[in-house]
């Protein structure tokens, strides 16, 4: 499969490669071509995104253009089969249009037990959630360690609001990030982001974290990884 990312200076563009890398298995990319206008900024991302692709064996070929008529072939190329594809499904628009996408305002108290437990072990509260985002209370008990878990598709942000611990983080291009966690601490979990976390002290360590787009309930979303610590 040929891949182009048109305006590729984008700050999107490596949680793309970053996709393509991790799931090459099932998606065959053998050529992706990045195209921005930017000659800077497509050197800073195209930069980056060799190397990511190069930490996850990426076997293909990575080309970086900033010609308007390469981009102009390319989309040329590609404009048939999207055509196809949004005639195919036009039948199932209905389901997207502005109507579908209404507020309904909503109010929950925090469940005095938990409801659900997380793929990393959490235990889960469910609070709020929209169309973009959900949101939920995850706490383990004194002593406890999470296991190291990557999404595949969601990003989360985290605000601490009990209790101490350590949060690492791993991200999809290999930075790596260990941090003191306690009431009043926010830490991000970007796609593809392995994490594990556990409580030091003798309280339990509790985060509120907000999931965009909200959580699928998909037991594939969450692949088990090799974190630092053993869990419990």
């Amino acid at each position: 499969m040929k891949v182009a990312v048109i305006g590729a200076g984008s700050t999107y563009t490596p949680e793309l490669v970053s996709g393509l890398g991790r799931e090459r298995d099932a998606i065959d990319v053998h050529e992706l071509v990045l195209h921005d206008i930017d000659a800077e900024r497509l050197e800073v991302v195209g930069g980056l995104a060799q190397r990511m692709l190069d930490r996850q064996g990426y076997q293909g070929s990575l080309e970086q253009t900033g010609e308007l008529d390469r981009a102009e072939r390319l989309l040329a190329l590609f404009e048939p089969r999207a055509r196809e594809l949004l005639s195919r499904h036009e039948e199932h628009a209905d389901h997207f249009d502005t109507a579908s996408f209404e507020a309904t305002l909503h109010t929950k108290q925090l469940s005095p037990e938990p409801e659900a437990e997380a793929p990393d072990g959490s235990h889960v509260r469910l609070l709020t959630a929209t169309s973009r985002g959900s949101m939920a209370h995850f706490e383990i008990g004194p002593g406890q360690t999470s296991k190291a878990v990557r999404h595949r598709t969601v990003e989360e942000v985290w605000y601490f609001v009990a209790g101490r611990g350590e949060m690492w983080r791993r991200s999809a291009d290999g930075e790596v990030s260990y941090a003191d966690v306690s009431a009043g601490v926010s830490i991000n979990i970007p796609v593809g982001t392995a994490f594990q976390f556990r409580t030091v002290g003798d309280e339990p360590l509790a985060a509120v974290g907000t999931t965009m787009p909200p959580w699928p309930n998909d037991e594939a979303e969450a692949v088990a990884v090799e974190g630092p610590w053993p869990p419990t």
